[in-house]
C-alpha cells in the first residue's frame, strides 16, 4: 500500500521498530512524538513533535499528509509502584494519549483521509482472570482492572463505533506482554535481562523479584509488530487478541535470560514470593484465521536475545 505512513509515539519500543521495519519496506514514514522527546533513541524515521490532545494540530497534520495508514501506538503508563491518586498529571496524561487522542484522530481521518487504514495498540489490562486461566479474544466481556486498561477500552470502542457508524477503516490489535530489547527496565522482562548481563560484567550481584511464580502471556515485540502491520493491510478491519497463546513464567525468562550470559538464576535471584496465580492468554486463532498470522519467536529466544543485548551494551 502506497501514501505516507503515521505512527504515534514513534520513538517508543512498538513504534519505533514498526517505524524501521516500514522504512526498510521503502514507506514514507513519520512519526509523532511529544515535544521535547525528539531528543532521545536515535529514530529511524522523520518526526514531528505534537500534543496528541491538541484537535487543531492532529486536525491540521492529517490534512496536510493525508496518510495511507495510522497507527495509534502512543500510550501512557501506569506503574504499579505508585498509586494512581498521587499523580494526577498522569491520571490525566492516560486519559488524553490513550483515549482523547484515538477519537481525535478518528475524526481527522473521515473528515480529510477516508480511506485511511488507522490501528490502534489496545492491551490485555482492558480484562481480567477469574478463577482460572482465561482465554481472551476480541469478544471477550471486559473488566479493566487499571485506569490504563479503562481508557485504552474506551479507544476500542470509539474506533469500533466510528466502523460501524461511519465506515472508519479501523481496527484493535489487544497486545499481551511483548518484548524486546527496547523495553524500559521497569518491565519484568528487561529487568532480568539487564540484571544478568550486569552480574555476568560483575557490575551487580543480586537481582530481587517480586514473585517468581507469576505466568503471562509473553511474546516478543517484534511479532506483535508485524500483527499490526498485517492488521492495516486488512481487506475488511476487524479487532483481534495478539499474543503467543500461552502462558509462559517467570522462572522461563529467568531462565532464558541468565543461561545465555552462563549464569544459574537460582545463585542470583531473591524472591520476595513464589505464588502461581490465574492469568490471561490470547486466543491467536482469529488472527492466525483471518490474516495468517502467527508468533515467530519463542519467549525464550526474545529473553536470550535481550540479556546478549544488555550485555553487549556494557562491554
Amino acid at each position: 500500500m502506497d501514501g505516507t505512513v503515521l505512527i504515534t509515539g514513534a520513538l517508543g519500543q512498538d513504534g519505533w521498530l514498526l517505524a524501521r521495519r516500514l522504512v526498510e519496506e521503502g514507506h514514507e514514514v513519520v512519526g509523532l512524538v511529544r515535544p521535547g522527546s525528539a531528543g532521545g533513541r536515535p529514530a529511524p524515521c522523520r518526526l514531528a513533535e505534537i500534543d496528541l490532545g491538541d484537535a487543531a494540530a492532529i486536525d491540521r497534520i492529517v490534512r496536510e499528509l493525508r496518510p495511507a495508514r495510522v497507527f495509534h501506538i502512543a500510550a501512557a503508563h501506569h506503574s504499579a509502584e505508585v498509586p494512581l491518586a498521587a499523580d494526577p498529571e498522569l491520571w490525566r496524561a492516560m486519559t488524553t494519549v490513550n483515549h482523547v487522542a484515538t477519537t481525535l484522530l478518528i475524526q481527522a481521518i473521515l473528515g480529510h483521509a477516508p480511506e485511511c487504514r488507522l490501528v490502534y495498540a489496545a492491551s490485555s489490562q482492558m480484562y481480567r482472570p477469574g478463577d482460572a486461566d482465561r482465554v481472551i479474544d476480541a469478544a471477550s466481556p471486559r473488566d479493566p482492572a487499571t485506569y490504563y486498561g479503562l481508557t485504552k477500552m474506551w479507544a476500542m470502542d470509539a474506533i469500533r463505533y466510528a466502523r460501524e457508524q461511519f465506515g472508519l477503516r479501523g481496527g484493535t490489535a489487544i497486545l499481551f506482554n511483548h518484548e524486546s530489547p527496547l523495553r524500559p527496565e521497569s518491565f519484568v522482562s528487561r529487568k532480568i535481562s539487564a540484571a544478568a548481563a550486569r552480574i555476568r560484567r560483575g557490575l551487580a550481584r543480586r537481582l530481587e523479584l517480586r514473585n517468581v511464580g507469576a505466568r503471562a502471556d509473553w511474546f516478543a515485540a517484534e511479532d506483535a509488530v508485524d500483527a499490526m502491520l498485517r492488521l492495516s493491510l486488512a481487506g475488511r478491519p476487524a479487532d483481534y487478541a495478539v499474543g503467543s497463546g500461552r502462558a509462559s513464567g517467570v522462572r522461563d525468562l529467568l531462565d532464558a535470560a541468565f543461561s545465555a550470559v552462563g549464569l544459574d538464576w537460582r545463585e542470583h535471584v531473591d524472591a520476595q514470593s513464589d505464588i502461581d496465580r490465574p492469568t490471561l492468554v490470547a486466543d491467536v486463532a482469529p488472527i492466525g484465521r483471518d490474516l495468517g498470522w502467527a508468533p515467530r519467536e519463542d519467549i525464550r529466544d526474545t529473553l536470550r536475545r535481550m540479556a546478549l543485548a544488555d550485555l553487549d551494551a556494557l562491554a
